[in-house]
């Protein structure tokens, strides 16, 4: 996997699987790399989906599916790290 190649390039990385639409496990998923690193100076948050369908006809559940995934959980992160920002 992706964190096994960049330990055999001499980098250092973890993954986490945690919900990042859910604000304790996007808290908990930034805990575990504090843990690990002491400290962060970038995060690669991959998670999304795709909702292949127009907007115009999109259910309200799948609009809140696609906000959760994408936009709410950089919010989480970034809340939740505000807290070892410097001040």
């Amino acid at each position: 996997g992706v964190v096994a190649e960049i330990s055999e390039r001499g980098g250092e990385a973890v993954a986490n699987y945690a919900d990042v639409t859910d604000f304790d496990a996007a808290r908990s998923a930034l805990d575990a790399a504090l843990e690990s690193f002491g400290d962060l100076h970038a995060v690669v948050n991959n998670a999304g989906i795709l909702r292949d369908e127009m907007f115009s006809t999109s259910s309200m559940d799948a609009w809140d599916a696609v906000i959760r995934s994408h936009p709410q959980r950089q919010l989480f992160l970034l809340i939740g790290d505000t807290q070892n920002c410097p001040s």
